[in-house]
Order: structure tokens, then C-alpha cells, then sequence
């Protein structure tokens, strides 16, 4: 008999019964029964949950699509394309301090407490708290926990050592008890209310996510949980880990992580899970950047725009003859690859890429001089989760040079490399100077057309560009929401021309602002576009337009915005 790896357990369910355990603080905590799970789960339902995003029959006016160049040839009825409406109460958006309106980030999440301000729904629902109290604790919106298999603590989210090792017995019986009794991995528990409880297992590590976010998907937590996964299989390797867990199945593996490594785990679940970062500064690009290319278009990297012959001319400044440098990656500031050389039989995938720039972005950030070079073994999960590659790095002006290597006594040979490279960047100023110049312009002012923010992909590069997020606090909130939205709705799907060549296509509208999305076997295009006025409406016409003038522009301009040598 084969069981289901989702288990749906009803909201009144008594299968599990609560009951208090203490678990011990040093030895295996799976002696909690299958049993006892209930009220301490269930307790972290508490908060406000966000409810699902109702569909309704809401259509474009598809005589306005017909005309609109560039796109009637493959358009020719939307009448039925479905949607996805939100309506809220506009007296419900409150103004800023001068009377107009502002964005209201919690609008993007119907609580109970609407009449907080954004940072005070911040650090109710969404910051990551370490503290004792417990109600605090079970107020989080999401929450992420990494521990043995013998349900040794690892990482929390949120929560001290006191409130967090409980959960972790419970979820360890959970996970194992789904191992003994029905001889399958536990994927998913839904407790209602849109309670998720999503755990992967990498035996001897199992890690967990507890989620309120409706409009986060299985799927997505996944990718989640296996980014994590990949961070400690980064720093310390596939067989580091399995040689402690062998000789000791209860081994406490926090004694092998240092504090840098908690304060990175902390931002990747607040990057990964609302496309923020764990500092003062919401209005970062990078962040949101990393949720793209990790939860939304999972397996791609995000790319920077620079003209070809440039980009054409600092291949040949960073290429080198050094036999020790199996890759060269050459980094704007803000860590987007401006050129990636590598041989045609080794190649990083982007899982491994994406993974390398958020480690070498935190140790720079936490770099005592500058000008110090860098030095550390990292492992590349995908390329390979057992060994080591030896990553060299330099500061050079706005950009961060890369040499990695297979050979642990390499770095004399990559440190001359570096200074070969550094000094032909220096004799080349005039060429320094147009790449600042071109870095400097926002893409945003490139593209000549009316919208709020987009992401275009290639598919075939498995790459992305994106616009640069407006400046106000927690904007990606709603972004990161109307973008999950657009990719999980059922979108129609429309034949292009006699090769069989589909577009998938769909729109919603929420509140103030207007999504859409277009996707072919070459593109996925996500667009969106904000209303100037409560009057004002987006017409199927001006949506239309806007997103095929942007997909022409990013195709027009391909050599600029993708690394393709």
C-alpha cells in the first residue's frame, strides 16, 4: 500500500493529542510521541495567517489587444483570461505623515491588526527574534529550524535554545515516525488555517519550515530549504559533516559554525522568504535579487547590464594562462557577475554561483581593511558536495575580482594572477572609466517605458536582468506577493505561429497595481505597473504595450544585458 508524502490533518483533528514534554538540552529529543505534537505546533498558528488570494472574472477588454502592435499576432482573444482581483477597502490605506498616500506594506497581508505601522508589524510578525518569550515566538509569519537526526539542535530561526529544542523533538518524531510507519520521507503536513509544515530530510540533517504565507507554494519552500542545506554543505562540506554525525550520532554540530555563520543563516531565511535583508536597509536590490534567482526562477543568476565590447575587453584583461585557475569571475560592487570564464569540460551551475556570491558578499561586508585579499576553501554542492575549491579574492575599486582553484597550495600563483590582472586594469583607466559610467546608469533609465518594476528572463542562459526596486521601505513585500501570485495562477496559453511556439500569459490586480506575466520556450517576462491615481486604470491596451516595448528593448539589447562569452 502506497501513502501519500502529504499529510492533511484536519483544524479540529485530535490525532494529536498535547501534552508537555521537556526535552533534554543535550541528548537526543526523539523520545516526544508521535502523540504529543498537537497544542505545541499548533500554538505557533496563533498570529494572524494570510488567506488565500480569491479569483474572480475579472477580464480585459479584448478589442483594445487586437490593435496593439507586436503582440496581435499571437493575441487574439483574452476574453477568458483568468485573474486574480484582491479588493481592499481604500479608507483601510493609511497616508503618510503629509497627507498622501504611502506604501503600506501589510496590506499585502490581511491581519488582524491592521492598524499597525509597517514597522510595527515588522518586528511583531516578520523579524527574526532569539529571545524566551514564547507568545513573541509563535506570532512569526514563518518560521525555519535545522536540526540532527537525533534531534539535535542546529539552527532556529527564531526563538532561544529554551522555546526552540521542544519543537525540534516533536518535529523529529514526526519526521521519523513517517519513516517507521509509512516508509516514506515526510514532504508535507498541513494543519489547516494554511499551516504548512515542509521539511526536507539530508540525513543526518533535517530541516523544517513552519509557514503561515499562503501565497508561498510546496514548491518554494523546498527551494528554501535546500538553499539552506546548500549554505552548511558550502562551509564545511558533505564529508566534514558526515565524519562528525559517524562518530557521533547526537554530535552538536553548532560547534563547528562560527557566529558569522547564524548571522548568514539569518539573512538567507529573511532573503529567501521575503526578498529582505537582516539590516536597517530594506531598499536593497541584492537581497531581492537573491530571492529571484533562488525561489522564483529557481536555478538562475541574476546579470548586470554592460555594453558587449566592454565586457568583450575585460575578458581579456581577467583571462589568464595560470594553469592552477580552474574559474574567473569578475563582480560589479553590489555582486552581480560582470564575466565568468571557465573551461569547456568544468562548469559552475548557477545553484553553486548563486551560492558562492552570497558568502563572498558577507565576508566582504564584514571585512575589517579592505584591502586585505581573501582566502577560504569553499564547497560547491553541485559541482561537487565531498571536495573543496579554493576561492581567491580581491577588492579592486567598485569591483571584486575572483580566482578559484582545485589545488589547496595554490594561493601564491592566484595572488600573482590577481596582481597581473589589477595592473592591466590600472593601465587601462580610460576603460575603467566607461565601466563605472555604465554601471552607474539604472537600468530603469535605460528602458523607456512607464512601469514600476520587471524581471525579464532568458531561458536558454538561464539568466535574468531586472529593474531596480523603488526606494521606500519594504516595497519587495508587495513585488515578491504579485510575482508569486502571476507564476502560480492558471494562466492561458495561446498558440504563437505554425512551429507550435506557446506563450503562456496572465494578469491580476491588486489594489494599486497591475501584474502580468509572459512566458515563452525563449522568455519569461513579469511586469508591474502602478496606478498614478485611484481613478486611473490599467487598461488591457497600456499594459499590453508597455510589456512588448520592454521585451523588444531586453531583446534589442541582449549582448548588453546577458554574459554570453
Amino acid at each position: 500500500m502506497s501513502f501519500p508524502k502529504t499529510l492533511n490533518v484536519p483544524d479540529k483533528s485530535s490525532l494529536l493529542v498535547p501534552q508537555t514534554t521537556k526535552a533534554s538540552a543535550t541528548g537526543p529529543t526523539t523520545a516526544v510521541s508521535y502523540e504529543t505534537a498537537s497544542l505545541e505546533i499548533r500554538s505557533i498558528r496563533g498570529s494572524p495567517y494570510l488567506p488565500s488570494s480569491p479569483v474572480d472574472s475579472q477580464q480585459f477588454d479584448g478589442r483594445s489587444i487586437i490593435s496593439t502592435s507586436g503582440m496581435s499576432e499571437y493575441i487574439a482573444d483574452l476574453n477568458d483570461l483568468p485573474s486574480i482581483r484582491h479588493d481592499i477597502n481604500p479608507t483601510s490605506i493609511k497616508t503618510g505623515g503629509t497627507g498622501s498616500r504611502s506604501f503600506k506594506f501589510l496590506n499585502c497581508f490581511q491581519t488582524l491588526d491592521s492598524e499597525l505601522s509597517n514597522m510595527d508589524f515588522f518586528t511583531k510578525y516578520i523579524s527574526i527574534l532569539k529571545g524566551d518569550d514564547k507568545a513573541q515566538f509563535n506570532n512569526k509569519l514563518k518560521h525555519f529550524f535545522i536540526f540532527s537526526s537525533a534531534g539535535k539542535p542546529i539552527y532556529s530561526m527564531n526563538g532561544s535554545d529554551d522555546i526552540v529544542i521542544g519543537y525540534m523533538g516533536i518535529l523529529t518524531t514526526i519526521v521519523s515516525s513517517f519513516q517507521e510507519n509509512f516508509n516514506q520521507e515526510l514532504q508535507v503536513l498541513e494543519l489547516g488555517q494554511g499551516l504548512k509544515i515542509v521539511a526536507v530530510n539530508k540525513s543526518p540533517i533535517i530541516l523544517i519550515s513552519i509557514s503561515k504565507l499562503l501565497f508561498e507554494t510546496v514548491e518554494s519552500v523546498h527551494l528554501q530549504l535546500d538553499t539552506l542545506y546548500c549554505y552548511l554543505i558550502g562551509i564545511l562540506s558533505k564529508s566534514v559533516i558526515d565524519k562528525h554525525f559517524n562518530n557521533r550520532l547526537n554530535y552538536d554540530l553548532r560547534r563547528i559554525l562560527s557566529p558569522l555563520d547564524f548571522e548568514n543563516l539569518d539573512e538567507l531565511c529573511l532573503n529567501l522568504t521575503y526578498g529582505i535583508p537582516n539590516t536597517s536597509d530594506r531598499t536593497q536590490d541584492s537581497t531581492f535579487g537573491l530571492y529571484t534567482s533562488q525561489v522564483l526562477l529557481p536555478l538562475s543568476r541574476e546579470s548586470v547590464k554592460i555594453r558587449h565590447t566592454l565586457r568583450s575587453k575585460l575578458n581579456s584583461i581577467v583571462n589568464t594562462n595560470n594553469e592552477d585557475v580552474l574559474f574567473t569571475i569578475l563582480l560589479s560592487g553590489n555582486g552581480k557577475i560582470l564575466n565568468y570564464l571557465h573551461p569547456k569540460q568544468h562548469n559552475l551551475p548557477n545553484k553553486d554561483l548563486n551560492m558562492l556570491l552570497f558568502i563572498i558578499h558577507s565576508l566582504l561586508k564584514n571585512q575589517s581593511q579592505q584591502d586585505e585579499d581573501l582566502w577560504l576553501p569553499l564547497c560547491m554542492p553541485t559541482f561537487n558536495d565531498h571536495g573543496f575549491l579554493y576561492v581567491f579574492v580581491r577588492q579592486w575599486q567598485d569591483l571584486v575580482l575572483m580566482l578559484i582553484s582545485g589545488s589547496k597550495n595554490s594561493f601564491d600563483a592566484l595572488k600573482l594572477s590577481a596582481n597581473e590582472i589589477c595592473t592591466k586594469l590600472n593601465n587601462k583607466q580610460e576603460l575603467a572609466v566607461k565601466l563605472i559610467n555604465e554601471l552607474s546608469i539604472p537600468l530603469s533609465i535605460e528602458v523607456p517605458f512607464v512601469f514600476k518594476h520587471f524581471i525579464y528572463k532568458d531561458i536558454r542562459l538561464n539568466q535574468f536582468v531586472m529593474s531596480e526596486l523603488p526606494t521606500h521601505e519594504f516595497s519587495s513585500f508587495q513585488f515578491l506577493k504579485c510575482y508569486n501570485e502571476l507564476k502560480v495562477s492558471q494562466a492561458k496559453i495561446i498558440k504563437h505561429d505554425n512551429n507550435l511556439n506557446y506563450k503562456k500569459l496572465t494578469y491580476l490586480q491588486d489594489r494599486d497595481i497591475t501584474g502580468f506575466m509572459l512566458m515563452d520556450k525563449y522568455y519569461e517576462f513579469y511586469c508591474i505597473i502602478e496606478r498614478s491615481s485611484e481613478q486611473e486604470t490599467i487598461t488591457s491596451k497600456k499594459l499590453i504595450q508597455i510589456s512588448s516595448q520592454i521585451i523588444r528593448w531586453c531583446k534589442k539589447n541582449h549582448a548588453r544585458l546577458f554574459v554570453t562569452i
